[in-house]
């Protein structure tokens, strides 16, 4: 199964809510994890109804998963399903969540954010029964490389404006230099498709994922507005994306053919 981790180069382009509805309409088993460094926007947005009620708990997750794993040495996989929760609305997904506070970081360290990403990458591994949907957040110094790392496709979110797309374009040039082209895409996202076109040419950079401009049912992600739109246009773009990414990111990799009589 594949993992894809989304990134940003500014605040608010829309990064974790384009991973909220991915989550939400993937069409097989899912975890959504949310590794901002700078704090989980999950927490207080989408999930911020049901916290309130008592139905998700923000101390079981990548916090209790890095201490829980302390003293395992931190290119060893761990098992994930202790720390995870369902993620209301989901079809068939799991969410792990991150940091309430900021001042957590000093709790995963490194070494946890080592640890995670290889059991990500063990649970999420060939043979195995769930996606992984990675939300990263503002891209800095801070921002865990190794759930980049181990992406299968790396995703920078991006709006149709002007200053967002030029603050995109430093970040875009410095993953080119990391990733192979073919798991590296942009989020385009509250974008007509000309304008998705026009980012896309910019950047020249696939795009991975593009998004309609949908505020009821944006703000429905991003801040846990209920009921959530099943039939808007973000709703059901999102779902075609993920069937999209989901079938394209698990295709079996066909071996190399070999000619006959060819040296080995």
């Amino acid at each position: 199964m594949a993992i894809i981790t989304i990134v940003s180069a500014k605040a608010a382009p829309g990064a974790t809510s384009a991973a909220v509805a991915l989550a939400v309409t993937w069409p097989a088993p899912v975890l959504l994890v949310g590794a901002d460094p700078a704090g989980d926007d999950i927490i207080g947005g989408y999930l911020g109804p049901w916290i309130a009620k008592g139905w998700v708990h923000p101390a079981k997750g990548i916090v209790s998963f890095a201490t829980a794993t302390r003293h395992v040495e931190p290119d060893q996989a761990c098992d994930l399903a202790a720390h995870t929760q369902l993620l209301p609305g989901g079809r068939n997904a799991r969410v792990l969540l991150g940091l309430s506070d900021p001042a957590q970081i000093m709790g995963v360290g490194p070494a946890g954010w080592q640890r995670l990403a290889r059991s990500l990458a063990a649970s999420a591994g060939a043979g195995c029964a769930s996606d992984a949907i990675v939300d990263c957040g503002r891209f800095g110094l801070a921002t865990p490389r190794a759930l980049l790392q181990v992406a299968d496709l790396v995703l920078v979110a991006v709006r149709p404006q002007r200053r967002s797309v030029l603050a995109t374009r430093p970040l875009i040039r410095l993953l080119q230099q990391q990733f192979q082209p073919q798991r590296l895409g942009v989020a385009v996202v509250a974008a007509t498709p000309e304008q998705a076109d026009e980012v896309v040419e910019v950047l020249k950079v696939p795009a991975g994922v593009h998004l309609p401009d949908d505020v009821v049912t944006a703000r429905a992600f991003s801040d846990g507005a209920t009921p959530l739109p099943r039939r808007s246009a973000l709703t059901r773009t999102a779902t075609a994306a993920g069937t999209r990414l989901h079938h394209v990111l698990n295709q079996p990799q066909l071996p190399q053919p070999r000619l006959v009589g060819a040296r080995s």
